[in-house]
């Protein structure tokens, strides 16, 4: 994609080629689906934390070994 200065606007993608459209929605998919992988991350860390506190804080005193 071309640089772009901060707060210098929206892209006219319309006046783009097909191509340079095309990898600016790949683009953005990508930032969607690091967004969405970092939410269930974090919902499963909670899951951890809320329903299974007893056993997350007996590993975490002795280092993970089982």
């Amino acid at each position: 994609m071309k640089p772009r200065r901060r707060g210098q606007g929206d892209q006219y993608l319309h006046r783009e080629s097909h191509t340079y459209r095309d990898s600016v929605c790949r683009k953005m998919n990508a930032f969607h689906l690091h967004v969405q992988l970092g939410c269930v991350a974090q919902g499963l860390l909670q899951h951890l934390a809320l329903n299974h506190m007893a056993e997350v804080w007996r590993l975490f005193a002795v280092g993970c070994a089982p």
